[in-house]
């Protein structure tokens, strides 16, 4: 590759030019655009249904199935579109989402359309992005480039939940709204100043499947499992939580976006001391301290309370994932002919644990109102993240046989 082609991101830092610059970049201003909204999608889908806690939970597992199931259909599409095409297909379909959001009370029933948008979003965005950073994060290095994905979108992403929360006090959601669909169109064009790349992917419906399930990746898919199940906490309940106990919007994206502000910190120094003291050591820490800290947002009663356990929690979190995802990439990475097939166990894996998590959980709050409980199930799930670790009978014979 031709790297003298990306010098348009000379500005950037030696380590987001070429290949990554274009991603971090676009995935920088799709991430302000989302974390004007993103914690507060929840409250909203919450509010049109009433203040339904299972219907809310049902309609985010359906947008979780649906993706996960389709998933090797998002890779042949990858195939097809390349990944850059495929980014970029997908931005329309976030717009349309979030356009129907707006306009969700006068949509009726056909509101069920905006779970088709979001999956066909999600079908085109994560395989690419994922393939993507696979393929250009280098071995050895990627819990700091992991660490610096997770910088760049949390500072384009810090005051993002603030300025929503301002937006929504003073005005509303459709200005909101508008201001999101307007940044989405502005994060495709870092995207069309980089070449297209092609990735084949071959396995039908029956064979990801049959991948995801084989004997010598299990831990490694049971780890992906609960880390999916964990992220549904992390993503409805806790927003939802934390609006039921009447913080206020304001409040929320006050909290949300000093918690990140202060998880910058984090994120630099631990992803420097995953490649240094190793990724499995650390993501051992992790899981026991983001384990440990999950509980602590059950007796959050205030926004100062609500802060602290938020800033706390984020630190055991960004202890465990940055190696759980250095970790992932490096044995995605391991060879060129399995990496879009191992990025598809992944979607597949992650996105229907956390439907079906979602699934069983909704029907358990036509009976019992208290959100709390489910913080204590994610600390018991954190012990899960362990299992994604460097194991030698994972090497699969037939993968060397095609490298050499």
């Amino acid at each position: 590759m031709n790297l003298s082609t990306h010098g348009h991101l000379s500005w950037l830092s030696p380590h987001l030019k070429g290949e990554l610059g274009e991603l971090y970049a676009s995935t920088a201003i799709r991430g302000f655009a989302i974390s004007l909204i993103g914690i507060f999608e929840p409250i909203y889908i919450y509010l049109f249904f009433d203040r339904s806690i299972p219907l809310t939970l049902l309609y985010f597992a359906a947008v979780s199935l649906l993706f996960g199931i389709l998933a090797p259909f998002g890779g042949k599409i990858l195939s097809r579109l390349g990944i850059k095409h495929a980014m970029l297909w997908s931005i329309p379909f976030l717009f349309l989402y979030f356009l129907g959001l707006w306009q969700i009370e006068k949509l009726g029933i056909f509101f069920l359309v905006l779970i088709l948008f979001h999956a066909a979003h999600n079908l085109l965005y994560w395989p690419a992005f994922h393939i993507d950073f696979t393929r250009f994060s280098e071995q050895g290095k990627r819990g700091k480039e992991v660490g610096y994905a997770n910088i760049i979108i949390s500072i384009s992403s810090a005051i993002g939940p603030f300025v929503g929360g301002l937006i929504l006090t003073l005005f509303g959601f459709p200005e909101l709204f508008a201001i999101v669909l307007i940044l989405l169109f502005v994060s495709m064009i870092p995207l069309f100043l980089s070449q297209e790349i092609k990735e084949e992917y071959f396995d039908n419906f029956k064979q990801a499947f049959k991948e995801t399930l084989k004997k010598n990746r299990r831990a490694k898919v049971v780890a992906l499992g609960f880390a999916g199940a964990e992220f549904a906490v992390h993503a409805y309940i806790w927003p939802l939580y934390l609006f039921i106990i009447a913080i206020s919007f304001e409040e929320l994206g006050i909290i949300t976006s000093l918690a990140l502000i202060v998880g910058m910190v984090f994120i630099y120094l631990i992803g420097k001391a995953s490649d240094k003291i190793g990724p499995e050591k650390l993501l051992t820490i992790g899981s026991i301290l983001n384990a440990v800290f999950w509980p602590i947002k059950m007796f959050v009663r205030t926004p100062l309370d609500a802060f602290l356990a938020h800033t706390l929690h984020s630190f055991g979190s960004y202890t465990a994932y940055i190696p759980f995802a250095s970790i992932f990439y490096d044995w995605a990475g391991k060879y060129k002919t399995s990496r879009n097939r191992l990025v598809i166990v992944r979607e597949i894996t992650l996105n229907i644990s956390r439907g079906v998590f979602l699934l069983l959980l909704a029907p358990v709050f036509l009976f019992f109102d208290n959100l709390a409980i489910v913080f204590l199930i994610a600390g018991f799930m954190s012990f899960g993240l362990i299992l994604m670790k460097e194991d030698p009978m994972e090497i699969d014979p037939m993968e060397i046989v095609k490298e050499s």
